[in-house]
């Protein structure tokens, strides 16, 4: 099949960070702040997403040595680039995280950094998925196991529960936590023994400013064993919570989802629907999305986003659960209840609400303008995070064999570089490190003497790194260890085995020996195999050799092993050398010099055993080789020639009988079996309990996901739960579990230990949920019947109502809690002032009994049905307007009567009378041509010529307890001046008058006042005068005068022959009103005129007037003053008359008037040649003659040529001529301006 994985080549890096981003990640990376270091050629890789089982999308893969294959298969997998030329090695970042934990440095590390800006000015934080896979699983686990960082800013966020001793690897914590598979067995399709889940690195970031992130993995300890990271999907959003985290394999949806986390650190995501999540231990971060969600953390320090929806958010048993919201403190009200939760609104009520939330067993809550800690009080400022420090301190290491001739080399590693030379000080201590004593080299480099045995040795480094920070680290100590040689002295070799192992033998005896010594636990096992010829494919520390041959005693592996075992253990137990450090020493030796050692060969024995037998026969060997060349020969030879385990045996029972000093039996005794812990987490889902009922939990749900790596019986102890309650063994492999707390319902966290059947043992973790109870009890309905006697209230006050008056006289068998439900009123309006009380707003001037029904229910579907009632004592009211008196008119020397309604006032009291009384509106007495009859209600009186106006006349009505209201009416007396049939001549007065003309052509003037003139029938002139007149004239030619912009000229007939041609002559600007045909513009005054739709004749006076025709077809004429003539629509006459007026014909066949040459000069903006005309009087002169121009009269140019051409049009300019002679005896005048370069010619011409 193809490979999922292409290597990465060339310079351009914009590549790597293209296939990290999601798409839409909202993250723009500048490509020159790309930077790479690699490890070897092939360590940096694109990956395609085709792995499906390792559950990650496509993306990068980083790797510490070579690209992996996509079985596992092989013993191990490595590759060693630390003495490459030309390849990044250690990283000081990935020292410095790993130092935490392991004291040791980092060896072909591969570092990915680059800055980063985001697109969404409200993102806080940047996330993308993970899958961490390495080869040093499980046998190197807490030793020395290859690291990884993710620093943004300068901070690392590849930790677990946000410990720096749980960074990114495989360490036993983050195994027990379910976080990583063991692929051993090739479950998964990738050359790594240990594989994470999916995980995610959340990370804040800096708003508005550049970004920093270096991703990074390494080998730590060795340089051999190779790790990866394969990381896509990066993207910014609002993620909250930082470090390792997670996903729960069935995510959040849109509908409503139960979600039920781990106790992994887990990233839970709701998404929509209304959802419920129970997020169990671990430090989780929940984002609840739109809906209604509840949410429950558990144990741990959980952050949690309820966004949308009133939420129910419940942190659990951490001491520091936040909850986190997107805006500023002042848009939220934060509310303390007395169960001890608390209730955050959001004040906003558009799309971006995130609703109202209750919180309970939650510390802190974050805005966006700090973290607040929740008090009774209210919010408290806890501010936020200190920044990262400034400077990490560096560190230094001691590498080499720790034994008499060799050397020791110091390795110093900082984070912030360093920017001067390093000076040394190595120091030795004979007290346990109690003191210390220069020993006076100050180099990179130590050789350790022979006087050195049995010290340590550490070393300290000066130096000033590139912050400018002066920096002395100190090493950790390490043993000088003594390597024994001499006679034939029998001591049983002391067998010891390195951390994990699960054997011990004379084998992993030398590899401890050679971690002592300095080497790391990979290179070491691969020195020993190497240098003794023992298989490749074997894990020293858990082969278990002398097992595998009690049951196959030919195996051929096995059998070479046991072998060598036990020639290590004759060799070192006859040599003195009962810590095995003299043959560890020459085994490393040898592998430095890439030479292998045999064990049954005298030449290499003597070598080790530091003895020169050149020369000597076999008898002649000195001891103690002759005696351990004699056995380990014989057995090889006996393996060699068909021999099984037996042959071993015998040999070192043959030992053993001749050397009392060995404490041992058998073969046995030098393979010892270390008991090793359950592996695995728990990963049963557990079913739901109900509420009220005892659990059961039962013992295979506990252990499903764990195993016995000797295949021992697991069994489960110490079984406890977070929340109060009994646990009770049935004996039959399930546990009863009933909580303490009545009804309790949510989640029920459980801690127990996995034990196998020798006592090793493995913390565990569990969790269930307990649903509430569905089942209805029994309820009893209240009883009991109102007691309480209400109070009076008053007619028209609002009036308060109690709950607790209501609930008087009723009780509940079950002790429930009685509330008033479903109140109503026979009266009025009720408010709920949701306290306990209702306010009743009565209908108006209502008194009389008010009664009152509701239920009184119980909360548990228990009711029962109440009323009350209370009286509202009657109050005087007074009158109201019932119906507004009408507006009324008199006209003088006319008797006036008017009586006003019986209805017009209404008193609701019963037995009451009114009396009435009349004024003028400010309270003054009326006129005295004006009585008013109490009784009768009625006004009468006969007004003069003196009472012409608008009275406000006030009428008021009285109660018996002289309660009162009032109302005002306009009585309107006007001059009304009718005229005759025949021809009159009327004239108002100076008040507002009425002047009716009738038939006849008559003459009408208002005089002052605001007069009506109505002409009728006939040719009528209609002056207003001074005020705002109305101008009506009727059938007939009528000419208007008007001096008032208030003035309002009446002409309802458009037909000519009826309602006759009109004249309006105004001195104000004035636009003509519907029916009117001409207009003339009179006075002294600058004024404007404007026509209507019909056929217009519109006449300015002697200033410069805008005269606008408007629509029809209309003729304007400016006469003296340089005036403004506009057409508009239709065809249009426009004669400017004396001065230089500006002629615009608008839309249609218009006709440009000239009178005479001495009008000046016009100027013509529109002419449209062929459409419009330009006509001028035959008293211009010079022989025209009326009609259409003559062809020889015109001609375009400057000036006459010939003396029959009297129009000039110059085109250039526009200038039109007349030239009264043609010859020049008389000068050309010009009488006009056109547009240049129109192309008219003699027809555009007209004489009248």
């Amino acid at each position: 099949m193809a490979t999922p994985f292409s290597v990465f080549g060339g310079s351009n890096t914009s590549t790597l960070t293209d296939a990290l981003l999601a798409p839409n990640s909202g993250i723009v990376i500048p490509s020159n702040s790309i930077l790479l270091k690699a490890s070897s050629q092939d360590a940096v890789n694109f990956y395609d997403g085709s792995l499906t089982p390792l559950g990650i999308s496509s993306g990068l893969l980083l790797t510490s040595g070579t690209t992996p294959g996509t079985t596992n298969t092989v013993g191990w997998f490595g590759n060693d680039n630390s003495g490459t030329s030309g390849f990044y090695n250690g990283d000081a970042d990935i020292d410095a995280v790993v130092n935490t934990v392991f004291q040791t440095q980092s060896y072909d590390a591969t570092t990915l950094s680059f800055d980063f800006n985001v697109t969404d000015s409200t993102a806080t934080s940047i996330s993308f998925d993970l899958v961490f896979g390495s080869d040093e699983y499980p046998e190197w686990v807490d030793a020395f196991v290859d690291s990884a960082i993710v620093m943004v800013n300068g901070v690392n966020y590849a930790l677990f529960n946000h410990d720096p001793n749980h960074p990114l690897s495989v360490i036993s914590a983050n195994l027990t936590a379910g976080y990583f598979q063991d692929n051993a067995n090739n479950v998964l399709p990738i050359e790594y023994d240990g594989v994470s889940h999916v995980l995610k690195i959340i990370a804040p970031i800096n708003s508005g400013t550049t970004n920093h992130i270096k991703i990074g993995i390494a080998d730590t300890g060795d340089h051999i064993y190779d790790s990866g990271i394969f990381i896509s999907n990066l993207s910014a959003g609002n993620i909250p919570g930082s470090g390792v985290v997670s996903t729960p394999p069935n995510s959040g949806t849109d509908n409503s989802d139960v979600i039920t986390g781990s106790a992994q650190d887990e990233f839970i995501d709701l998404k929509g629907g209304n959802d419920i999540a129970y997020a169990g231990a671990g430090d989780d971060i929940v984002v609840a999305g739109a809906g209604d969600d509840s949410v429950y953390g558990g144990s741990g320090n959980d952050q949690i986003k309820g966004d949308g929806g009133n939420d129910i958010l419940d942190g659990g048993d951490g001491i520091s659960d936040t909850v986190i919201y997107g805006g500023n403190t002042n848009e939220y009200n934060v509310t303390f209840n007395l169960d001890g939760s608390y209730t955050i609104t959001d004040n906003k009520t558009d799309a971006t609400s995130e609703g109202k939330d209750t919180l309970s067993n939650i510390e802190l809550a974050k805005f966006s303008n700090g973290l607040f800690a929740l008090t009774s009080t209210g919010l408290s400022s806890v501010g936020n995070p200190p920044p990262p420090p400034t400077n990490t301190p560096g560190l230094v290491l001691i590498s080499g064999v720790s034994s008499a001739g060799n050397v020791l080399t110091a390795t110093v590693s900082d984070p912030d570089g360093i920017s001067s030379g390093i000076s040394y000080q190595w120091q030795t201590s004979s007290d346990n490190g109690a003191t210390w004593t220069n020993v006076g080299s100050d180099s990179k480099t130590y050789t350790v003497t022979s006087a050195d045995i049995g010290t340590q040795v550490q070393v300290t480094a000066n130096y000033i790194d590139n912050g400018a920070i002066s920096e002395s680290p100190v090493s950790l100590p390490k043993t000088i260890l003594e390597t024994k040689t001499g006679d034939l002295v029998v001591t049983l070799l002391n067998l010891k085995a390195p951390l994990g192992s699960s054997t011990i033998n004379p084998l992993t005896t030398l590899v401890q020996d050679a971690i002592d010594l300095g080497l790391s636990p990979n290179t070491a096992a691969i020195a020993i195999k190497n240098v003794l010829g023992l298989p490749s494919d074997i894990q020293l520390q858990s082969y278990d050799a002398y097992a595998v041959l009690q049951s196959n005693s030919t195996n051929a592996n096995a059998l070479a092993v046991e072998k060598v075992a036990v020639q290590v253990a004759i060799l070192t137990s006859l040599s003195d050398d009962d810590t095995g450090l003299n043959l560890t020493s020459a085994i490393i030796n040898a592998a430095t010099n890439n030479q292998t050692l045999n064990l049954a060969n005298a030449n290499d024995l003597a070598n080790i055993l530091g003895l020169d037998i050149t020369g000597l026969t076999t008898a002649n060997y000195p001891q103690p080789l002759r005696e351990i060349f004699d056995r380990n020969k014989s057995m090889s030879d006996a393996i060699a020639d068909g021999g099984d385990v037996s042959v071993i045996e015998k040999e070192w029972q043959d030992l053993l009988s001749i050397n009392d000093g060995i404490n041992s039996t058998s073969i046995a005794d030098l393979s010892i079996h270390i008991n090793q812990a359950p592996i695995g987490t728990a990963i049963a889902t557990l079913p739901e309990g109900t509420e009220g009922s005892a659990y059961i939990l039962n013992t295979n749900d506990l252990l499903a996901g764990f195993s016995d790596p000797e295949g021992g019986i697991l069994s489960v102890t110490s079984l406890s739960a977070n929340i109060s309650g009994t646990f009770i063994d049935n004996q039959d492999g399930t546990w009863t579990f009933t909580p303490n707390t009545t009804n309790y319902n949510g989640p029920v966290e459980l801690t127990y230990s996995v034990t196998d059947n020798q006592g090793a043992n493995i913390s565990a973790n569990q969790l269930f949920v307990i649903a509430p109870n569905t089942v209805t009890p029994i309820n009893s309905d209240p009883i009991g019947s109102a007691t309480a006697v209400l109070a009076d209230g008053s007619e028209d006050i609002t009036y308060t109502i109690n709950a607790s008056d209501l609930l008087q006289g009723f009780s509940d068998a079950d002790g429930d809690t009685l509330s008033v439900d479903a109140l109503t009123v026979d009266n009025g309006n009720l408010v709920d002032n949701l306290d306990g009380t209702w306010t009743l707003n009565p209908n108006l001037n209502y008194n009389g009994l008010v009664n009152l029904s509701y239920n009184v229910i119980d909360g548990n579907g228990g009711i029962v049905p109440g009323s009350q009632s209370f009286n509202l004592v009657a109050v005087n009211d007074a009158p109201t307007v019932f119906q507004a008196i009408t507006n009324q008119t008199a006209n003088v020397g006319n008797k006036y009567s008017f009586t006003f309604d019986a209805n017009t006032f209404n008193d609701v009291d019963a037995g009451d009378s009114l009396t009435y009384k009349a004024t003028l509106g400010n309270g003054s007495a009326l006129p005295s041509w004006l009585t008013f009859n109490a009784t009768t209600r009625t006004f009468s009186g006969t007004p003069t010529i003196n009472s012409v106006g608008t009275l406000n006349v006030q009428v008021t009505a009285q109660d018996n307890s002289n309660s009162n209201v009032s109302t005002i009416f306009n009585l309107t007396v006007s001059n009304s001046i009718n005229g005759t049939t025949g021809n009159d001549k009327l004239t108002g007065t100076n008040n507002n008058d009425e002047i009716n003309g009738l038939a006849g052509n008559d003459t009408l003037n208002g005089r002052a006042g605001n007069d009506i003139l109505n002409g009728g029938t006939g040719n009528d002139s209609l002056v207003g005068g001074i005020g705002a007149d109305t101008l009506i004239g009727g059938d007939g030619n009528d000419i208007y005068s008007v001096d008032n912009l208030a003035d309002i000229v009446t002409e309802e007939n458009n037909n000519l022959t009826v309602g006759g041609i009109d004249l309006v002559n105004a001195n104000i600007n004035y636009t003509l009103s519907a029916n009117l045909e001409n207009l003339n513009l009179i006075g002294s005054s600058l004024t404007n005129g404007t026509g209507n739709s019909l056929n217009n004749q519109i006449v300015g006076n002697g200033r410069g007037n805008v005269i606008n025709g408007s629509e029809g077809n209309d003729t304007l004429i400016g006469n003296a003053g340089n005036d403004t003539l506009i057409g508009g629509i239709g065809d249009d006459i426009l004669n400017g008359g004396a001065g230089n007026d500006s002629l615009t014909g608008g839309s249609g066949m218009d006709i440009f008037r000239f009178n005479s040459t001495s009008e000046k000069t016009d100027r013509i903006s529109d002419f449209v040649q062929a459409d419009d005309t330009i006509a001028v009087s035959s008293a211009f002169g010079g022989g025209l003659v009326a009609g259409t121009l003559k062809i020889e009269q015109f001609t375009i140019g400057n000036i006459a040529t010939n003396s029959t051409q009297r129009f000039i049009y110059n085109s250039t300019s526009g200038a039109l001529f007349f030239d009264i002679d043609g010859n020049g005896a008389t000068k050309a005048v010009q009488f006009a301006t056109l547009s240049p370069n129109l192309a008219i010619d003699y027809q555009d011409f007209l004489v009248i």
